[in-house]
């Protein structure tokens, strides 16, 4: 399930069945579009952010689908976080309480935790009639998606775009 205006105050440790899973998870994804095979590689940085990364075996460089000039692509990643926090009871545009009856910091309400994911493409590219070189981001789909659940944290669109149009080179 996904809260609105949740507010992270302390990073939890995640397990190593929560790690097992989200590998798999996302291997799965990244397996249902991707054409060439991915090594993946775990990092945990005291158990409380986890990097998987999808790495091809050596970097390409090529012009893609959309024309941009792609240099070292490597593969994908996912940072995950597991997050303790409260609900923001706060509307900033009107500067007051959206519910008086609740506290400005909604700890009651707020989930047990919440798992944050940023997906990031490992390369950089040069788009199109552009000389300015900057990170590979899919052209759809969110990057980043915050949830209680594994599934929640649904990537299918980005990685379906970066597998078959950012990081496939130009035929023709």
């Amino acid at each position: 399930m996904k809260y609105g205006k949740f507010v992270s105050k302390e990073n939890l440790v995640i397990t190593d069945i929560e790690v097992d899973k989200f590998v798999n998870y996302f291997r799965t994804i990244i397996n249902k579009y991707a054409q060439e095979s991915y090594s993946v590689s775990v990092t945990k940085n005291n158990n409380k952010s986890i990097v998987i990364g999808f790495k091809i075996a050596e970097p390409k460089s090529f012009r893609n689908v959309y024309g941009a000039r792609v240099k070292n692509y490597k593969g994908v990643s996912f940072l995950l976080y597991k997050e303790k926090g409260y609900l923001e009871n706060w509307d900033w545009y009107k500067m007051e309480k959206i519910d008086p009856t609740k506290e400005r910091e909604d700890y009651v309400s707020a989930p047990e935790f919440q798992y944050s994911c940023n997906f990031c493409i490992m390369g950089t590219e040069i788009p199109y009639k552009c000389r300015t070189e900057s990170a590979i981001v899919p052209k759809h789909g969110r990057i980043f998606q915050f949830g209680t659940e594994l599934t929640d944290l649904d990537f299918n669109e980005a990685v379906r775009d970066i597998c078959e149009n950012v990081s496939v080179p130009m035929h023709g």
